[in-house]
């Protein structure tokens, strides 16, 4: 059997694909990896992996930051409403 040196196939093109499976931090994006969506958890999911990634900070910390984010919001709500409430009586 005689084999041919010279001759080697070119390698397939997947840098396409796996670039559209991947986030700006190399890793896979719930997207691809079928999570997500436009129900409230899957909303929630995005919202996690967004500032996961564009805050490059790592999954724990973008947990702990929308933690932060919700209890203000909740705090700022809940405080106006006492307010009002107190006005009214």
């Amino acid at each position: 059997m005689r084999l041919v040196v010279g001759f080697l196939p070119e390698p397939p093109d997947v840098s396409s694909a796996v670039a559209e499976s991947l986030n700006a931090l190399g890793e896979p994006s719930l997207a691809s990896l079928g999570l997500g969506g436009y129900s409230p958890p899957g909303l929630v999911q995005s919202l996690l992996e967004s500032i996961h990634v564009y805050a490059d900070i790592p999954w724990f910390g973008s947990v702990i930051c929308s933690k932060s984010i919700v209890c203000l919001l909740v705090k700022t709500l809940v405080t106006s409403y006492i307010r009002t409430r107190c006005c009214f009586q």
